[in-house]
């Protein structure tokens, strides 16, 4: 497949890329002021036709809706229309609307469940929650914040785990987000390979010779693909959320609990941390906190049950291993897109616009109340810093599905897409 992709690149790049928005500098975390407002409403710019919710991730059973539906909505709109029995779609609109399809998928279909899988498992591995319990507990006398230096002990816990909340969860969001976008481009040009360029008598004669057999990808090497993005909510946020609170640790040590902040304060120190994790996190590589190694592939795929109805004992067993070593390859290419310098500029564009929303959560809820020109103490603004990062991950609020909105129309954003959608790895 990918001898065919080679000889039709500059087709597939100049299909996938019509119309699409030129390339812009990434923002960049030292750029000065990158968390103030006015350019928070730059980087939100003006919303595309496909930019709105992104996901492709379900509650368990692991199997999401896959490219068939699109299939099946594109030739029931087809049907609806005027038909031509001449010749067949041209390679470059079938690819266009295509890739469109695959880029609604992104934006609509189900992160809202993934985004609570997520929040779930942020909120309780930084402890925010039962911190303020402790504390509630500990104004009606119980508990072990119910003394004076029990009480200072769980105020400082929740300063770190506020702080390590709402950095972590600005990255989550975004790597979630970027896995799921490559996920399913790459699985959307294998099956475009498959079932629109394949089924053209022309073109098996001529382009696609012995490589036929190997473009088909089964209903269930897709669902074992698309299953792999449970990895990062499950296990990679661990990682992500240990990082992120090394950082808040670092930079919160020398700030009292009575010291006076306002509102840019707090945002520095954020933005301080989040160039802290992007350090770190890039020494480990970002694949570390997305996918398993490919050596723990296998293993991680055996701790989920399998889809019902589970046909499997009845398939050959070539068949079985065929699906494996599909599966295997586009993980493989998943993990050489996480290594790119393009995937990075995505993903920092990404994170500064949810930390950008995020700047303006704190600064509106504030507004009118005249506390946004004033600086308190910093207990007094633990908690709205830990609300903003809750909020975040929040598939319900406007503001979250605006962020994401955000993020789908960046540039970079956009780019990255239609590279992975239109060329693969090696190109």
């Amino acid at each position: 497949m990918l001898a065919f992709t080679k000889r039709h690149q500059k087709k597939l790049v100049a299909a996938v890329l019509a119309g699409g928005s030129a390339a812009v500098a990434a923002y960049y975390w030292w750029e000065s002021d990158w968390w103030t407002r006015s350019q928070s409403a730059e980087r939100r710019g003006t919303n595309d036709s496909t930019a709105d919710l992104q996901g492709i991730l379900q509650q368990r059973p692991r199997s999401p809706a896959t490219f068939e539906e699109v299939a099946a909505a594109e030739e029931s709109r087809e049907s609806q229309g005027p038909q031509t029995a001449s010749a067949p779609e041209p390679l470059d609109a079938g690819l266009q609307r295509h890739f469109e399809s695959i880029q609604s998928i992104s934006d609509s279909t189900t992160l809202p469940q993934a985004l609570r899988d997520l929040q779930r498992h942020v909120a309780r591995l930084t402890g925010v929650h039962q911190l303020l319990d402790l504390l509630r507990e500990g104004k009606k006398g119980h508990g072990a914040a119910a003394t004076p230096s029990g009480k200072l002990e769980t105020w400082q816990q929740l300063k770190v785990a506020a702080f390590t909340n709402a950095a972590a969860s600005a990255w989550l969001l975004a790597l979630l987000d970027m896995l799921l976008r490559v996920q399913l481009n790459i699985l959307g040009r294998h099956l475009f390979l498959a079932s629109h360029l394949c089924s053209n008598s022309e073109m098996l004669s001529e382009e696609a010779g012995p490589e036929t057999p190997g473009l088909q990808v089964s209903r269930r090497a897709q669902t074992m693909f698309l299953d792999f993005a449970h990895f990062l909510p499950e296990r990679g946020s661990a990682a992500m959320v240990e990082l992120a609170g090394a950082a808040a640790k670092k930079f919160l040590m020398p700030i009292d609990l009575t010291d006076r902040l306002g509102p840019n304060d707090i945002l520095g120190i954020l933005s301080r941390i989040h160039l802290e994790v992007e350090a770190q996190a890039g020494k480990q590589g970002w694949a570390t906190f997305m996918l398993p190694s490919s050596s723990e592939e296998a293993q991680y795929a055996d701790a989920y049950p399998p889809a019902e109805p589970d046909y499997t004992a009845l398939q050959p067993a070539a068949l079985l291993a065929r699906d494996e070593e599909i599966v295997s390859d586009m993980l493989a290419e998943v993990r050489d897109v996480i290594g790119t310098a393009k995937f990075h500029a995505a993903l920092r564009a990404s994170v500064q616009a949810v930390a950008a929303r995020t700047a303006d959560g704190l600064a509106n809820s504030e507004a009118g109340t005249g506390l946004d020109k004033l600086k308190l103490p910093l207990a007094k603004l633990i908690p709205r810093v830990s609300a903003a990062g809750t909020a975040a991950l929040d598939s319900s609020s406007t503001s979250t599905r605006d962020c994401l909105a955000a993020v789908s129309a960046l540039p970079a954003v956009q780019q990255l897409c239609a590279s992975v959608y239109s060329a693969g790895p090696p190109l």
